[in-house]
């Protein structure tokens, strides 16, 4: 199977049903992510911030980094 030509990227959202008072959840679109073929990583665009992201795989021996005091 060939790779996707794009990824559609979504986040959840809580909310509450006014019908039942049920906490649920949906997924909203936020955005796509482009395969880069050269370097392995991903061109993010964000259409709501305005904004393209690169997301690049890790230099050899890159440690991740710590994001809000969790570990990656």
């Amino acid at each position: 199977m060939s790779e996707p030509k794009y990824y559609r990227l979504k986040v959840v959202e809580e909310y509450t049903d006014k019908g039942t008072g049920e906490v649920k959840e949906r997924w909203n679109d936020v955005g796509v992510a482009f395969p880069m073929t050269k370097s392995g990583g991903f061109r993010i665009k964000l259409p709501l911030l305005g904004k393209d992201i690169l997301m690049l795989p890790p230099k050899d021996g890159e440690e991740a980094p710590e994001i809000d005091g969790e570990e990656g």
